[in-house]
């Protein structure tokens, strides 16, 4: 993914809002290309006509304010030219890349998204994939899953986990409060509000940067991996839910998934039952409160 700093693209997206290229309007292929706007008034009036046919309330789809549509999407005429990226009806913007893109794929789809006040390009490329999957050789771990660490290996390390919002509470409780007390559609209640949606956007990134580097590592050193069948959706509405959105489990079985198949690694989704207690060394079962 691909970011680039907020003043350029602010100028750059009122711009195409406007339609205006270099002082003239976008041509006709050129705006059948913002994908974005039809893409998501499709399903909204799909599923406004699924409902009226059953006979449940319909619910007509709400219109949405201009400055809340955050997402422009565009198919096909896009390019990469110097390390800029080229939008039909915007022009060539400055970006700062995560990584190279790959040189055997061919483009397809971008999408430009607005989060928390800085703007993002998410680019989709075909890419050709070998027709022998390669087969990973290497030894086997079981990975238990846990609130007071991340994970615990069955060779019996410990992997802590990020904490995001633990560590982050006070400052997100701060801000929060400074939100409740600005005016209601006031400049500085909209400022308040920026610095509390930067927060969350630092506590996802920080949860997302520790499942993608664990995912990788177990990948690269393990050919087999083991780990829990868990019902997150009953654990993410116990009493133990905030700690376990806080852990990010899914994400990182998620990522974990898809980086095995792509690296030829086998992942076995065990039965949970007594898991936490019986030692994958010795067979002794330990009782332990819910917490580990």
């Amino acid at each position: 993914m691909a970011s680039w700093p907020t003043d350029r693209i602010r100028i750059s997206m009122s711009a195409a809002h406007r339609g205006v290229v270099g002082g003239g309007w976008p041509a006709r292929d050129e705006l059948l290309d913002y994908a974005g706007p039809t893409a998501s008034a499709r399903p909204s009036f799909q599923n406004f006509l699924r409902r009226v046919t059953a006979g449940q309330t319909p619910g007509y789809p709400r219109y949405r304010s201009r400055l809340r549509y955050d997402v422009l999407t565009w198919s096909g005429s896009w390019l990469i030219e110097d390390r800029r990226l080229a939008l039909p009806g915007i022009g060539h913007l400055k970006v700062k890349w995560h990584r190279g893109l790959p040189t055997a794929g061919s483009r397809r789809i971008v999408t430009v998204r607005r989060h928390a006040d800085r703007w993002y390009a998410c680019m989709v490329l075909s890419i050709p994939v070998p027709l022998h999957r390669k087969t990973a050789t290497g030894p086997t771990v079981g990975v238990d899953l846990g609130i007071q660490n991340f994970a615990a290996l069955s060779m019996g390390e410990l992997i802590p986990g990020p904490r995001a919002f633990r560590t982050s509470s006070k400052r997100l409780r701060t801000a929060q409060r400074r939100v409740s007390r600005r005016v209601q559609g006031s400049r500085r209640r909209q400022k308040a509000g920026l610095v509390v949606a930067r927060l969350h956007d630092r506590i996802r990134n920080i949860r997302r940067n520790h499942a993608h580097q664990l995912s990788r590592r177990l990948t690269s050193e393990f050919a087999l991996i083991a780990v829990e069948d868990l019902v997150l959706r009953d654990l993410a509405g116990g009493i133990i839910a905030k700690d376990v959105h806080d852990q990010a489990w899914g994400q990182f079985l998620r990522l974990l998934g898809y980086k095995a198949e792509d690296a030829g690694v086998q992942v076995v989704r065990v039965a949970p039952a007594r898991t936490s207690k019986v030692c994958s060394g010795c067979g002794t079962s330990v009782v332990k409160p819910l917490s580990e």
